[in-house]
């Protein structure tokens, strides 16, 4: 016989479950990333969230119908496969760039992150996507930038007011292979005190010198990059100096 207090008990955990249940379905909507909810017997869609389904072109029906690797968020199967069996006895899986492929066939990069966890004694998986490809592009970017000083015909170093010497590109280290070891002592490299205080709170922001090196001249370009940075340019100018 149920008691009369157990029938309110009972009708309160209802509302309880109904309001938990409806609080999360407003924040797996609203979500700014990509969500995925998985059987983790199989691997299968059990859910997805409007932002997956904007963010990839699948409606929302090609998704359950489908395991994680069939959706085409995967170019290799068998390897997601493999991902899966991992996240299955670990609990968790993370890849940092992840490129995937829409339904339109636009590649983009993605951080994802799955992990498992219990919903009234049954195990889930959440898949949580989220969209990095400016943040990729931009990253090439830089680094294509600073490939520039590596790949440069001409010596260039960069120093710290307070730290020495903290970048020479390849040339410099094959045309001075002693500066290591006599760094901020090195002619190169010699005077920079005086171009950090020359530098420092004026408008210019280069100075100009040549200097002789093992009988080849250089002009050097001093770059005051920050109060505490200037960067080094070198350009052998000894051809037009006529020295033999």
């Amino acid at each position: 016989m149920i008691m009369l207090g157990d029938f309110f008990k009972n009708k309160l955990g209802e509302k309880n479950l109904e309001i938990s249940e409806n609080r999360y379905r407003r924040v797996f909507e609203a979500a700014q990333d990509g969500i995925l909810l998985l059987d983790f017997q199989t691997g299968k869609i059990i859910d997805v969230n409007k932002f997956l389904i904007d963010m990839l072109g699948f409606t929302k029906d090609e998704f359950l119908t489908k395991h994680v690797w069939e959706v085409g968020l995967f170019k290799n199967e068998a390897e997601q496969k493999e991902n899966f069996v991992t996240l299955q006895e670990k609990g968790y899986v993370r890849f940092e760039n992840l490129p995937l492929e829409t339904k339109d066939k636009k590649l983009i990069n993605v951080e994802f992150v799955a992990n498992t966890y219990q919903v009234n004694g049954t195990t889930v998986i959440q898949c949580n996507i989220r969209e990095i490809t400016e943040r990729v592009r931009a990253e090439g970017k830089v680094k294509w930038l600073a490939s520039f000083p590596e790949q440069d015909p001409s010596p260039i170093l960069e120093m710290e007011k307070d730290a020495g010497i903290s970048y020479i590109n390849p040339v410099a280290l094959k045309l001075f292979p002693e500066i290591d070891d006599l760094k901020m002592s090195h002619p190169y490299v010699n005077e920079s005190e005086k171009f950090f205080r020359d530098l420092n709170g004026t408008d210019k922001s280069v100075e100009r010198r040549e200097i002789q090196i093992d009988g080849n001249w250089y002009l050097q370009d001093i770059k005051y990059t920050s109060p505490d940075h200037i960067r080094i340019y070198g350009h052998d100018i000894t051809e037009l100096t006529g020295t033999p």
